[in-house]
């Protein structure tokens, strides 16, 4: 039998209240923490000591959690050895005085009983640990019973994780160097925080370009290390297969004598002596967000300079880890950007100063938007009653705001510039005559 093990984290009060609502009369609330690691065999007695640098742990001591009266809220203390590899899957509350029984209840309830109630109950910088349960996971079960791919997987880790964790891509070990995704927080201290691992073997390339929108949506990075290796010199406490069943998607030809994404990259990388090359994976515009990986590079003086690209979806799994593997061999650095886009927009808005004093439409403001060849075209914004006279071909929308676009177009920022404030002092002009 495979199986994990949960412990609550009790909450006592101060003193015992009664829920408005019910009648019912409270001594305590609880919350059920399921730890990831995977057992084998019975059960036992639910203890599970590991010892870290000495000194030995149970499976709930690994994870502190604090409660304070005055603010009612929770604070998080995972060792760094656990770091994010728990969840927390259930809530109870103990009804009744002197013998109290308990009671299983959702999240909401829970929330909603430490909003109106958290002052009856007592700070704690430690809450324990009473009870234990066990969670078997069918033979035919990932590591995650409910999850069923792998940006379901990391969707839900996020969801649970603090804001300072990110993606971080390295291999596993020297002894073992598949490439593998997980979670990773730094701490304040230096210490380092590791969620689960995906070994991206066990996955398709198209969950991972998903996994690369959810953090480019969630605003979270994601890292590779092309240098180093995920677990040196020590024993991991939750090693995890976490294997999905793949679905490979056909691989088809690029219009570049049918190379593979390996051959583009030996082929066509930069070696110039003067340019530090390297990979660059990001979405190409925020019109085609596809994910591509670029070649690219950076020469003493900042410039930056792109070889090509290869978008990722025509590819499979095995060609982008070849692609880690021979960034890693040839020491070179691989980015993955999840904050912006390849082709980013470049963008001035001019808003007209006098508008709201001349009581005029916002079709006075004006987007200065600079094109991959160095043109410059002028937007001018739309108001509500005109956008239906034009098709979406002609408007562009910046901000979700819509404008018509490019009534002008001008050799440099500057002449752009200087064409919008002639409008504005023509309108000054027309203004002051009325």
């Amino acid at each position: 039998m495979k199986y994990q093990l949960e412990y609550d984290k009790v909450l006592t009060t101060k003193e015992n209240f009664v829920l408005e609502k019910t009648g019912e009369i409270i001594s305590s609330v609880s919350m059920l923490i399921r730890f990831g690691k995977v057992f084998e065999g019975d059960s036992s007695n639910g203890l599970y000591i590991t010892n870290v640098d000495g000194e030995d742990f149970t499976l709930p001591g690994l994870l502190r959690i604090a409660y304070d009266s005055e603010t009612k809220e929770f604070s998080y203390y995972p060792h760094e050895v656990l770091g994010d590899n728990y969840e927390i899957v259930g809530y109870t509350k103990d009804v009744g005085v002197g013998f109290s029984e308990g009671y299983f209840i959702n999240k909401e309830e829970f929330e909603e009983i430490i909003e109106k109630y958290g002052h009856f109950f007592a700070s704690d910088k430690s809450l324990q640990s009473c009870a234990y349960w066990v969670h078997e996971i069918e033979e035919n079960d990932n590591q995650n019973n409910e999850v069923e791919t792998i940006e379901e997987y990391f969707s839900m880790a996020l969801g649970v994780s603090k804001l300072e964790t990110y993606g971080y891509i390295a291999r596993y070990s020297e002894e073992v160097p598949v490439w593998c995704f997980l979670l990773k927080r730094d701490g304040a201290k230096g210490e380092k925080y590791y969620g689960e691992h995906c070994p991206l073997n066990n996955i398709n390339l198209e969950d991972l370009l998903q996994v690369f929108s959810l953090f480019s949506k969630q605003d979270r990075k994601i890292f590779v290390d092309t240098e180093g290796y995920l677990y040196k010199d020590r024993d991991y406490l939750f090693k995890n297969e976490f294997v999905l069943n793949p679905k490979p998607l056909e691989k088809n030809a690029l219009n570049l004598e049918h190379c593979t994404l390996e051959e583009f990259i030996i082929e066509d990388s930069l070696y110039d002596s003067d340019k530090e090359s390297y990979g660059y994976i990001a979405r190409t515009s925020e019109e085609q967000p596809v994910w591509c990986l670029f070649l690219s590079s950076e020469d003493s003086e900042g410039e930056k300079y792109c070889s090509g690209h290869y978008p990722l979806h025509i590819t499979d799994m095995e060609d982008l880890i070849k692609v880690f593997s021979w960034y890693s061999k040839h020491e070179k650095s691989l980015i993955v950007n999840t904050d912006d886009y390849f082709f980013a927009r470049e963008i001035k808005e001019m808003k007209y100063p006098n508008r709201v004093e001349n009581n005029l439409s916002n079709s006075t403001n004006y987007l200065i938007e600079k094109e991959y060849d160095d043109r410059f075209l002028i937007h001018r914004e739309l108001e509500d009653k005109e956008i239906s006279r034009y098709s979406e071909d002609e408007i562009c929308v910046y901000n979700g705001k819509r404008y018509l676009g490019s009534i002008i177009i001008c050799s440099s920022e500057e002449e752009a510039i200087a064409v919008v404030k002639s409008y504005w002092r023509a309108i000054d002009i027309l203004t002051e005559g009325d």
